[in-house]
């Protein structure tokens, strides 16, 4: 929509202004960017490929299908 529109994508550097006591701490520990800003680079590339395959294989769970009975009445 905003493509067509002729809207254009314009990035700007985000500035975190603390706003109390707690903020200030997340600002300074830069907490603010979540764990995946935390943790090195080397590091987290191994982690979300373990993520990948661990969401993959859960996903592929053979099920199992209640026996189907055509044409015979249960009881």
């Amino acid at each position: 929509f905003k493509r067509r529109n002729g809207f254009k994508q314009v990035n700007f550097p985000r500035y975190y202004i603390p706003l109390s006591l707690r903020g200030k701490v997340f600002v300074r520990l830069r907490l603010y960017k979540g764990l995946s800003g935390l943790i090195p680079e080397p590091i987290l590339q191994p982690l979300l490929n373990f993520r990948a395959w661990y969401c993959k294989a859960i996903s592929i769970k053979p099920t199992l299908q209640p026996k189907k009975f055509a044409g015979v009445a249960q009881r």
